[in-house]
């Protein structure tokens, strides 16, 4: 079987493309998230990032974030806004991004004899 030299072309160039476009999806990006209530700074990382975020309201009521700047990458950013909350994130299937609740350990019973 033999590929004619412009099919070739064409599919070295495809290639190329679409891996500098996986390089350039993983650059830097600069953040402006200031440190304020989590929703709005999960709202903000939303729009910055161009990436879709599902929380429950009711669970980020009174929570605060530090916030992000500077030129990071979208998950560094999202790391940033959730440090030293009780919440993580998790990726679904079609790429979002849901925020939940740390789960809490389970306490240790001391029985007294």
């Amino acid at each position: 079987m033999t590929i004619d030299k412009g099919l070739k072309t064409t599919l070295a160039g495809a290639l190329a493309a679409w891996a500098m476009a996986g390089a350039v999806h993983a650059e830097d990006r600069r953040f402006d998230i200031p440190a304020s209530d989590l929703r709005v700074a999960l709202d903000a990382y939303a729009r910055q990032s161009h990436q879709q975020i599902i929380y429950r309201t009711e669970d980020l009521q009174g929570a605060r974030s530090p916030g992000a700047r500077g030129a990071l990458s979208d998950d560094a950013a999202l790391a940033r806004i959730l440090a030293g909350t009780p919440f993580d994130v998790r990726r679904d299937a079609s790429g979002a991004l849901a925020v939940v609740r740390r789960p809490q350990p389970p306490q240790s019973r001391h029985v007294n004899s």
